[in-house]
């Protein structure tokens, strides 16, 4: 994403401020279409773009570090998506696993290991075994 300066885009606050080409046009068509017309030609006129090699060395070195660290944070943010939709995908599997083995689980083979096992009245239909203890 290529960052430009540009001067009072809105007018109060920062005077200079790092957007895209997308935000700086959709600012300008909020000005032409939902600012009062007395100050449309005011703000359009207040608005320009500043090459960013025209900076002074101190601005220019504070713009070369926030440029780095918003490459940093782009770069982690993308990891973190990715890292998510990984995450995503692993929770999907997770739960068609679980369905699977609580299917098995419950098939007759499930059934007759529990009675090996365990001997109980547990079954898939009579799931409580304490339901005959009272009995």
């Amino acid at each position: 994403m290529k960052l430009h300066l540009y001067t009072h885009l809105p007018h109060n606050g920062a005077w200079l401020l790092p957007k895209t080409i997308k935000e700086y046009n959709e600012r300008i068509w909020i000005i032409k279409v939902g600012k009062p017309k007395v100050e449309v030609a005011h703000r359009l006129c207040s608005i320009q773009e500043v090459p960013i090699k025209s900076l002074p060395p101190k601005l220019s070195k504070a713009w070369a570090a926030y440029m780095k660290a918003r490459a940093a944070h782009d770069k982690a943010w993308d990891a973190h998506m990715k890292a998510r939709a990984a995450h995503d995908r692993a929770g999907v599997a997770c739960d068609r696993a679980l369905v699977t083995y609580f299917n098995v689980l419950n098939s007759p083979e499930g059934v007759a290991f529990h009675n090996k096992v365990c001997g109980c009245m547990w079954s898939p239909e009579h799931p409580d075994i304490l339901e005959n203890l009272a009995r």
